[in-house]
């Protein structure tokens, strides 16, 4: 229980920063969310038994929202960093 609620906290704070990255166009701190995120979810990834191919369409998607959220948010106006 005590892991679980661990990684609950991380995905929470990942997704936090992440937004609030996102809504004060700071590229840096959007991209260490979704390095937590990933960090998180390769943990994951040890701890269970979880096939080859939705271990490597959760780390696609993963990649794909580092590329779209930067992405975006160049297209936004550049992002400060810091």
């Amino acid at each position: 229980f005590f892991f679980f609620s661990i990684n609950l906290y991380l995905l929470f704070f990942s997704g936090r920063q992440l937004v609030d990255g996102y809504r004060s166009g700071q590229q840096t701190q959007m991209n260490l969310a979704l390095l937590l995120l990933g960090v998180v979810v390769l943990a994951r990834f040890f701890d269970a038994q979880v096939s080859f191919i939705m271990r490597g369409l959760a780390f696609i998607a993963l990649g794909a929202a580092f590329l779209l959220i930067n992405r975006r948010l160049l297209g936004k106006g550049g992002g400060k960093n810091e």
